[in-house]
């Protein structure tokens, strides 16, 4: 499928959940939804493996689905390794708290496991100086290459002053026909170049006259490279354990009408806290924007919700906080047998 950036197949179940295939290493797609496609946690973790290696996707839509807790694990695995991911729609499944608290802990940060540590470790050993690339030229040898005359040439020295002559005489016609030569291929060179360009000017122009307007040129989109999670500096290495930073990548997560309690509030308002610890002395703004939790287990006035919200807040681009109040107009009544009104700001009588 080349060459395809947005696919929608919503409401279009797969028996055989094979989503992968539409995520591989050479997939375009870069905007796919999923919705009331009968998603389960078979599908779910196809689309985790092939997040692993994706390198074009960034916004999932896998609302109304029967992704459960084992699905949102296998998900939050592919989403480790992937800095591409923008946006995660899981809203409307059937996701719990501890698939909540997977996702929450791939955002703040982890440790890797045991493949992992041998990934990273051959990465590093391949980023080290390569020695011994390209055999080196020996110090004695000439720069031209041998020249060693062979056996049956004599040296100079065992020639004749007319036989010296002669040679030298060969030797100046040979070069002075080089340089004709040279010369001579030049100028045909620069001939057959302005002949091919006036018969590609006459070329466009003919096809300019045939289309009309000459169309402008695609512009290749830029492709962007983010640099391997595995190459992180370590938050703590001790004792065989590297923990990196998690998902800086990751903006927005919608995990409305699911099955999470106060359990999974509290893991996304630690891995939030703990994210944006991490961020705060970064130079570019990164991390997770927006959180939906909406309509789960757990009440609207739950203390943890609510500053957990209050955090988001402050970190979604088009929030804007409540202006403050303005002066209220009080209300005393004047009364008076010829008016009756209010008393406004400034001493103004409002009628």
């Amino acid at each position: 499928m080349p060459n395809i950036k947005a696919l929608s197949l919503d409401n279009n179940p797969l028996i055989l959940q094979r989503y992968n295939a539409l995520l591989g290493e050479e997939s375009t797609i870069q905007h796919l939804s999923l919705r009331n496609c009968y998603v389960n946690d078979m599908g779910a973790k196809m689309i985790g493996d092939a997040l692993t290696v994706n390198k074009s996707l960034t916004t999932l839509n896998l609302c109304y689905n029967k992704i459960t807790c084992d699905g949102a694990a296998k998900l939050a695995k592919g989403l480790r390794m992937n800095r591409i991911l923008l946006t995660l729609n899981l809203g409307s499944n059937l996701i719990g708290d501890n698939g909540a608290s997977k996702l929450a802990e791939v955002i703040s940060s982890f440790s890797l496991s045991h493949e992992e540590i041998i990934a990273r470790r051959l990465l590093i050993s391949k980023k080290s100086p390569e020695e011994g690339a390209s055999p080196s030229r020996s110090l004695n040898a000439p720069i031209g290459g041998s020249k060693e005359r062979p056996a049956s040439v004599r040296s100079g020295g065992h020639l004749s002053k007319e036989e010296r002559k002669s040679r030298e005489k060969d030797r100046a016609s040979k070069k002075k026909e080089g340089k004709k030569q040279e010369e001579k291929a030049k100028k045909s060179a620069s001939i057959e170049s302005v002949k091919a360009a006036s018969k590609g000017k006459k070329a466009s122009a003919v096809k300019g006259d045939k289309k009309g307007a000459q169309q402008p040129e695609q512009e290749q989109p830029e492709v962007l490279e983010f640099p391997n999670p595995l190459l992180e500096i370590p938050l703590k290495e001790e004792g065989g354990e590297i923990v990196i930073p998690g998902n800086r990548a990751l903006i927005s997560i919608n995990l409305a009408r699911n099955k999470v309690s106060e359990m999974g509030v509290e893991a996304f308002l630690i891995a939030v806290q703990r994210q944006t610890e991490l961020i705060s002395s970064s130079p570019k703004p990164s991390g997770l924007m927006r959180l939906s939790l909406a309509k789960n287990k757990f009440a609207p006035n739950n203390g943890t919700y609510l500053r957990l919200m209050d955090i988001m807040q402050t970190k979604d681009p088009f929030y804007k906080p409540p202006e403050p109040a303005e002066d209220t107009i009080s209300t005393i009544k004047v009364r008076s047998p010829f008016f009756i009104g209010f008393w406004g700001h400034n001493g103004v009588i409002v009628g």
